[in-house]
């Protein structure tokens, strides 16, 4: 014989008698437990930014329950997103700006599956644009006008690199000269987008 159960039956555990019957009328009888899983669900964390050109892994960002034995994760479309079997949820340097939409669905072992929907906000580029020569006189301290960025994925923070002491960048974006720089001098100026 085969035990069938049905696709409506509640998950939980269950406790039934098989009887076994011969020609001659004797019975066997015996329990057998049956447990039935949940039907698995899937969950992503939300909301999900990243910036274009700039590969991204988001630990543990993709959840399930329910389902029998081991879950494996798939994605729909591969060329942007993906998943890994730790539930880390990859994004693409090669991801376009805007708005990229995927599936992630999970599988047990016994091949049922439960899956998601979502979306992640790809972010454009940083860029800092044509910065004009910063003009400051020797023994005064003095503040640049802001330099301002555009794109990445908010807040940004700006770092100054110089191998002159006497400079410094604020969260704001103004360079100050402290006064004590001497003759010409360059640095460079770095952003870091936060995701």
């Amino acid at each position: 014989g085969v035990v069938l159960v049905t696709s409506s039956l509640p998950a939980g555990n269950y406790y039934e008698t098989i009887t076994v019957t011969d020609t001659q009328s004797v019975t066997y009888q015996t329990t057998i437990h049956i447990l039935v899983n949940d039907s698995i669900s899937v969950s992503v964390t939300t909301p999900i930014n990243s910036t274009n050109g700039v590969a991204h892994t988001f630990t543990g960002y993709v959840t399930s329950h329910g389902g029998t034995g081991s879950l494996t994760y798939s994605m729909s479309d591969t060329s942007s997103l993906n998943v890994n079997s730790n539930g880390d949820l990859i994004v693409y340097a090669t991801a376009p700006t805007g708005t990229v939409t995927g599936t992630i669905t999970a599988t047990d072992s016994l091949g049922m599956t439960g899956s998601i929907t979502f979306s992640v906000n790809i972010n454009a580029p940083i860029s800092l644009g044509a910065i004009s020569d910063l003009v400051f006189t020797q023994g005064n301290a003095a503040a640049s006008d802001s330099i301002t960025a555009t794109g990445g994925t908010n807040p940004l923070t700006y770092s100054l690199d110089s191998a002159t002491s006497g400079f410094s960048i604020n969260g704001g974006s103004t360079v100050f000269t402290g006064g004590t720089v001497t003759g010409p001098t360059n640095f460079t100026a770095g952003l870091t987008a936060n995701t």
